[in-house]
This record gives structure tokens, sequence and C-alpha cells, in this order.
């Protein structure tokens, strides 16, 4: 077993700078066009946020205590998961060029497509904390362990893009189907309305979610100030430890077909 760890670990070290170039061009990639360039990781969810909270604050009169952080809290969230997610689901079809052309493990190419999105939502994050320092959000012990339900969400998101990524080679519409499921995805999550407004029967909807759980855990910590629950932690870790087991297999018993494929 640790002979297995020491080689996986030898083979990341030997192409961690390969890692690096690509997470750096996905970054560049994305803000290539762009005036503002990173700035718009800060200013898109600030707009979005205002506008929402107009809309749902005012004109469906949703009674959400600091509406602002409760919207953040699962925007944020929803939009790393969605865009992550269908980033390295279209990683190995976008690199088919290079794949022919050059021997690189294949892993590399939806870890970069997390990890890219990943670093730009830490940077989104920044607006979250000065919205909760301006709406004057009680702030408690439980703050401390907000990064849980991220590191959760990361480790989640990089399991499904590993499993995007591999089905999506066989099977190209895959990726119109998961737009729809990321659809509802979205309404499934309580982003935008009170999760306590949900029938009792419907609430399983709710319960199966991931993406749900995630959400619930970081508002529990910085909105609510919500004791640490080992029991929902533990949930939360085994569905992302799962899921990205059954990634990582999924794609390392597939990988070798690809170039068939692309």
């Amino acid at each position: 077993m640790f002979n297995q760890v020491d080689i996986i670990k030898s083979h990341f070290n030997k192409h961690k700078n390969l890692l690096y170039e690509l997470v750096k061009r996905d970054i560049k990639i994305k803000y290539r066009r762009s005036v503002l360039g990173v700035l718009w990781s800060l200013l898109q969810p600030l707009f979005l946020m205002i506008v929402l909270t107009i809309i749902f604050s005012s004109f469906f009169k949703r009674d959400i205590p600091n509406f602002p952080v409760y919207l953040l809290t699962g925007r944020l969230l929803y939009e790393f998961f969605s865009i992550g997610s269908r980033a390295a689901m279209r990683s190995i079809r976008r690199n088919a060029s290079l794949i022919k052309k050059v021997y690189i493990p294949k892993y590399i190419l939806p870890l970069s497509s997390v990890i890219s999105n990943f670093i730009i939502f830490l940077i989104s994050l920044i607006i979250l904390m000065l919205t909760i320092l301006v709406t004057d959000v009680e702030l408690t012990a439980s703050i401390l362990y907000f990064f849980f339900p991220i590191i959760y969400l990361f480790i989640f998101t990089l399991g499904v893009g590993f499993i995007l990524s591999t089905l999506t080679v066989f099977f190209k519409d895959f990726e119109h189907l998961y737009d729809i499921f990321l659809m509802i995805v979205m309404y499934a999550s309580a982003i935008f309305y009170p999760a306590e407004i949900v029938p009792d029967k419907y609430r399983f909807i709710l319960d199966v979610n991931p993406l749900f759980r995630f959400i619930s855990l970081l508002r529990d910590s910085v909105l609510y100030g919500t004791p640490f629950n080992l029991a929902d932690h533990l949930i939360c870790l085994s569905m992302s430890v799962i899921t990205l087991a059954i990634g990582v297999l999924l794609f390392k018993r597939n990988q070798d077909k690809f170039i068939l494929h692309i």
C-alpha cells in the first residue's frame, strides 16, 4: 500500500509543473478577452447579488434574514460546481489535439480544469466575506469551520468531473443532458428560497442533493453560527470521497480508450 502511495506521489511530482501550466492557461483563457480580468470574479457575484436581492426580497417578499449572505453562500457554491464540473467534462475532448501529439497523463486535464475554477471561486469568496461584514452578520466560533464544506465541494466536483469527462468521450450528447441536470440541481438546492417552504413530501429532493448539504453547512458556519455537527460533516465527506473514488476508477479504466473516440 505504501509503495502504491509513493508511486502516485512520485508520478504527481513529476507532472506538477505541467499541472501548474495548464491551470495558468485555463485562467488566462477564461479572461483573455475580458477588460476587467480577474476583477470580474468579484464584480459578477456582487452585481448578481444586488439584482437578485432586489427581486426576491422586495418583489416576492421572501422572509429570509440577511438575504444577501444567504444568496451568496448558495450561488457561489453552485457556480463553482456547475462551471468546474462542466469544464472538466469537456477537458478531454477540448484537448484532443494535444493528447494526439504528445504524451500527457490524461487525469491532469480534468484536474487542472477543476483547480483553475476553484482558484477563481476562492477569489469570489472575497465578496461573500465583505458582505458578511457589511451586513453585520453575528460572527461566532462556528465561522472557523467554514472551509470544510468548501473542501468537500472541491473533492465532490473533482469526482464528478472525472466521471463526466469519461462519459462525454463516449457519449458526446451527454453534455446537453448535463446542462438540464444542472438546472434541476440549481432549483433543488434552496439557493433563492428558504428550504423550510418545501413541503415534507418533497423534502427528500433536498436531502439527496449533495450540493444542498454543502450549501447548508456553509450557511450554518457563516450565517447561523450553528455548532459543529459531526454527523453532517461525515455525510458530506463520505459523499465527496465516494464520488471521487468512483470517478478516478472509471477514468482510469477507460483512459486508454480515449484516443479512439476523440
